[in-house]
This record gives structure tokens, sequence and C-alpha cells, in this order.
């Protein structure tokens, strides 16, 4: 994917899905359980309709939340686009987006969501509920 295809979301659009994505929930590390709230990515790749959950290293067990093109793949497996080909763009607009975990002038270590992406991260497809449309009358 080239740089063409990101685009960024609108107001209206970042509320709706922010309402849906950025919700406390518990998940698991090692066993134990945490509570954490992902954050939305404002910008979209491709079609957007592929939920991607990317977690820094560093931040674990929280994540970001990211929507890429249908057609990209995750796992190696063959894909007509691989998430590692976007991965540093994403990776740099998380880093826009959220800033940066530690300050130029003094490296103290700001808290999450600030983006600790130095020591790499990890990703997975994930699962976001599809909005009900309620039918008018």
């Amino acid at each position: 994917m080239n740089e063409a295809t990101r685009r960024t979301m609108t107001v209206r659009e970042f509320a709706h899905w922010r309402r849906r994505v950025e919700r406390r929930r518990k998940v698991y590390l090692w066993g134990t359980p945490h509570f954490v709230t992902p954050r939305l990515c404002l910008s979209v790749w491709g079609d957007g309709k592929k939920w991607m959950a990317v977690q820094p290293i560093d931040a674990r067990p929280n994540f970001y939340v990211v929507r890429v093109d249908s057609r990209t793949g995750d796992d190696g497996a063959p894909a007509e686009v691989d998430f590692r080909d976007i991965l540093e763009d994403v990776l740099d607009e998380l880093d826009d987006q959220f800033g940066p975990a530690r300050e130029e002038d003094d490296g103290e270590l700001r808290p999450w969501p600030a983006a600790e992406l130095s020591n790499g991260v990890s990703w997975g497809e994930l699962n976001v509920p599809t909005p009900v449309h309620r039918r008018s009358r």
C-alpha cells in the first residue's frame, strides 16, 4: 500500500467508532487479568474493514486499534497486502497522534496512551462489534 491509500477519519466517523472501541475491557497477559482501554488511531488504510490491535511491547497489555484494508494479512500467510508492509506508516501515525512516550528534553516517561514504540510491537486481527442500525418507523 502506498501513502495515497491512507486517509484520516472525519470527526463524526471517529466519534462513532471511538464510542465502540475505547471501552474499558478485561484482557489477559501471561494469565493475569488486566483492565485496559484501547485507543483508536485516526488514520484508516485502504477500505478500513479489517481491525487490527497493535500492542507496543513496553506498554502491554495496552493496545491501539487500527483500521486497515480487508485484504491485509496479519500472520505471514499469502495476502494481497502484508501488514508488515504498512507497519512503519502505522507506527508513525500512532506516534503523531499520541505523542512519544519519552520527553525529548528530560527523557521522562509519559503515561499511556503516549506511544512507546522503540522496543517493538505485536499485532493481530481484532473483532470489533458491528453497530446495529435501527430501522425508522
